[in-house]
């Protein structure tokens, strides 16, 4: 299952050329699965999400989640395995856990897609 991870993480992160959505659509905000090899960090994770559903992964093991690095908002994929949660992040090419980001966290989406967030402080 960490084979599945590394392999979308860097796959994603190598074909998405990051372009602001106010450059790319003509929004500050707009989330899609990209298509056209643009997007921003939410672009990225809704890449990642998509890839893994396809290898056959669960939704409830896949979650978005928002924090602040490095002083900015930024967005990245959860995925849950062996009691683990793991960050794919499209600034990283290793997958990390999610105290090993550098990552402040404020929230997740609830399990299972839903379009809920809640509070996320990871152990």
């Amino acid at each position: 299952m960490f084979s599945d991870l590394k392999r979308v993480n860097e796959g994603v992160n190598m074909t998405i050329r990051y372009t602001p959505d106010v450059q790319h659509y003509g929004n500050v905000e707009y989330w899609e699965v990209p298509t056209d090899g643009k997007g921003v960090c939410h672009a990225y994770a809704l890449a990642k999400l998509h890839q893994l559903l396809q290898r056959g992964w669960d939704i409830k093991d896949l979650r978005i989640a928002l924090g602040q690095k490095n002083g900015e908002w930024h967005i990245v994929l959860i995925a849950s395995f062996d009691g683990r949660d793991y960050v794919l992040d499209n600034n990283e090419t290793r997958v990390v856990g999610t105290n090993d980001g550098g990552i402040k966290w404020n929230r997740i989406q609830a399990v299972g897609g839903s379009a809920t967030w809640i509070a996320y402080n990871p152990l």
